[in-house]
């Protein structure tokens, strides 16, 4: 309970580091930390990969950002989490406000831009 509890927190910090691009470390104890990479470590990084390989039109994000993303030949989460905020605003179509959903959708699995 307590790891699940903890585990859900760094998901959230990880979340908000995405969409605002937050500045903010909370820093678990080492005995806490190591208990808690014990406990989700392969499931991490199995999830992780899934993740990637998800599909951005089966995602809640705009067609004028689904748009711009495919028409860049971007067309999976890893596709979007390899690039800096600055490669994907030389997109056509691609503007702040597509930069903030793409974080916010990333921000849900976990993941920041490059």
């Amino acid at each position: 309970p307590r790891e699940a509890l903890e585990r859900s927190i760094e998901i959230m910090i990880t979340q908000l580091k995405a969409i605002l691009d937050f500045k903010f470390d909370v820093e678990i104890p080492a005995t806490e930390k190591e208990s808690a990479e014990e406990v989700s470590g392969a499931e991490t990084k199995e999830e992780s990969t899934d993740a990637m390989k998800t599909r951005l039109d089966t995602l809640n994000i705009s067609t004028r950002t689904l748009n711009a993303l495919t028409g860049a030949g971007i067309r999976t989460v890893g596709g979007i989490a390899r690039k800096k905020k600055e490669d994907l605003l030389e997109i056509d179509g691609m503007g702040e406000k597509g930069i903030q959903e793409i974080k916010r959708v990333l921000g849900e699995f976990g993941l920041n831009l490059k």
